[in-house]
C-alpha cells in the first residue's frame, strides 16, 4: 500500500492471519464468555500471540511516532481480536516506552476499554512494567483511583503486580488506593483488590496479612475470600 510504513503493513498482514484463524462457533462462546461489545473473528489467544510476534518480527524498532498511532489505529476497531492484536503487541515494545505513555497513549486505551480482558493485560504487562522502570509514573496510577471510568480505577490496583513480583511494591501507595476503593459495590474492583492481596501473599505473606487485617472490617466477603485464599 502506497504510503504505509513497515508497521502498518506489518499490522494488515498479522490482522489478515487472524481472520484466516478465525472460527464463527468459538466467535459465539467467546463473545459469550468475555461479554464483548465487539465483533469476534473466533481466534484463540495462542493465535493473537502469533500474530503479535509476526509484527515484533517484521519490526524490531519502529520509530514511536510510527508504532504508536498504528497501535492505536487497531486498539479503535470494532474487532476484538484486531484490538487484542494491538493490546499483546504492545507488550513487545515496553522497553521504548516511558511514564509520558501512561498518562497519554497508553490511558487512552484504557479509557476505551470496556472489559477485563483488555484491562488487565495492559496493566500487568505493559504499564506496571514502565513503572518499575519509570517509578514518576506512579503518580499518574495514583490518580487513576478517583476516576470515574471503573476501569481505570481497577488499573489502580492492578497495576501494582509488576512491583510485587518484583519487590518493589509502593505499599503506602497500594494501600492509598485500597483505602479509597475498599468499599466499591463493583465487583471487579472488589475483585481485583483481592486478587492483588492474594499475589502478595505469595511473596510477602506478613505484609499482606497486615494489609488484609487493616482494612478486612470494610472488605467484602469477596474481597476477603481472594486475598486469604493462600493465608
Amino acid at each position: 500500500m502506497a504510503g504505509s510504513s513497515d508497521i502498518d503493513l506489518a499490522l494488515t498482514a498479522a490482522a489478515d492471519y487472524l481472520r484466516q484463524k478465525g472460527n464463527p462457533e468459538d466467535a459465539f462462546e467467546r463473545k459469550r464468555y468475555l461479554k464483548s461489545p465487539y465483533e469476534m473473528l473466533g481466534c484463540n489467544m495462542g493465535s493473537i500471540r502469533t500474530a503479535a510476534k509476526k509484527v515484533k518480527r517484521a519490526c524490531p524498532e519502529p520509530p514511536l511516532n510510527e508504532l504508536i498511532p498504528a497501535l492505536s489505529a487497531y486498539y479503535a476497531k470494532n474487532v476484538h481480536e484486531e484490538r487484542m492484536l494491538a493490546n499483546i503487541a504492545i507488550t513487545h515494545y515496553v522497553d521504548m516506552l516511558d511514564a509520558s505513555h501512561v498518562s497519554g497513549f497508553l490511558k487512552d486505551w484504557l479509557l476505551d476499554s470496556h472489559n477485563w480482558d483488555f484491562v488487565d493485560g495492559l496493566c500487568t504487562w505493559v504499564i506496571g512494567k514502565i513503572a518499575l522502570a519509570h517509578p514518576e509514573a506512579y503518580k499518574e496510577i495514583e490518580s487513576w483511583t478517583v476516576h470515574e471510568w471503573m476501569w481505570l480505577r481497577r488499573a489502580s490496583i492492578l497495576c501494582h503486580l509488576p512491583a510485587i513480583r518484583d519487590g518493589s511494591l509502593r505499599v503506602g501507595q497500594l494501600k492509598y488506593s485500597i483505602d479509597l476503593l475498599i468499599e466499591e459495590k463493583e465487583f471487579f474492583i472488589r475483585k481485583v483488590i483481592g486478587w492483588v492481596l492474594r499475589e502478595l501473599s505469595k511473596h510477602d505473606p506478613m505484609l499482606a496479612q497486615e494489609i488484609i487485617g487493616e482494612f478486612k472490617d470494610r472488605a467484602s466477603k469477596l474481597t476477603l475470600r481472594e486475598a486469604t485464599k493462600y493465608l
